[in-house]
């Protein structure tokens, strides 16, 4: 299932695929689909000798593939290798990579492996456990809106590893083509500071029903176990 997923990602071209040897030709810029023949040969990546794992948004591994002798890297993986923040911009099919202190809106400002979902509205990852001014464990999760409008965010419900927490409360705002912080409590404490998998739903909300189609207002993002270690 994994290497049938590459297949995909590398069929669709979108933003999964960094191509290792540089092309200057020109036809790439021209949208097309072809087909193509991927050969897996556990390909072994090291970082200044050191192995290295790509791994995808969910911290998945991602094997690397060849194509015509060719390498094929997981971008998402390599940049979370790198230190470097990785955001799509689906109006111009754009890729934005960012390093360090230099993230820009649109991208996804955290690591790899805490990198939760991404679509044509927001990224949103996670950032960890933290007290809050009044000394309360808030669960923190960065959130890139692309949108014009000002979007909500609220959590319907939130596990950390596997144990579900209490009655979730915080509903936090982020402006239009910025990047913000959301912050979500429970009246119980968590089980961990530090958790390695986390799971839940977080409802992304538009109130003044101008983004989202059939006149809809909100939709849920669902994370299942997602590796944060």
């Amino acid at each position: 299932m994994k290497k049938l997923n590459n297949i995909k990602w590398f069929t669709l071209g979108v933003s999964v695929c960094i191509l290792i040897s540089f092309l200057t030709s020109t036809a790439l810029a021209i949208v097309h689909r072809q087909e193509a023949t991927l050969v897996y040969n556990n390909i072994r990546v090291t970082l200044d000798g050191t192995e290295v794992i790509p791994k995808d948004g969910a911290g998945n591994p991602v094997e690397p593939f060849t194509v015509d002798g060719t390498t094929y890297l997981p971008l998402r993986g390599v940049a979370g290798i790198l230190g470097l923040g990785v955001g799509w911009e689906p109006t111009t099919s754009t890729v934005m990579l960012t390093s360090e202190g230099n993230q820009q809106s649109g991208s996804a400002p955290v690591e790899t492996t805490k990198f939760i979902h991404e679509d044509e509205y927001v990224v949103i990852s996670f950032s960890g456990c933290e007290l809050d001014s009044r000394n309360r464990q808030c669960m923190v999760f960065t959130v890139v809106n692309k949108t014009d409008v000002t979007l909500t965010f609220q959590a319907d419900s939130l596990s950390i590893d596997r144990v579900s927490l209490g009655y979730i409360s915080g509903s936090d705002d982020v402006a239009p083509n910025s990047t913000g912080k959301i912050r979500f409590r429970t009246a119980e404490s968590f089980p961990t500071m530090s958790p390695t998998s986390i799971s839940g739903t977080i409802s992304v909300i538009d109130f003044s029903k101008t983004i989202f189609e059939n006149n809809k207002m909100f939709y849920d993002v669902t994370f299942t176990n997602l590796s944060v270690k």
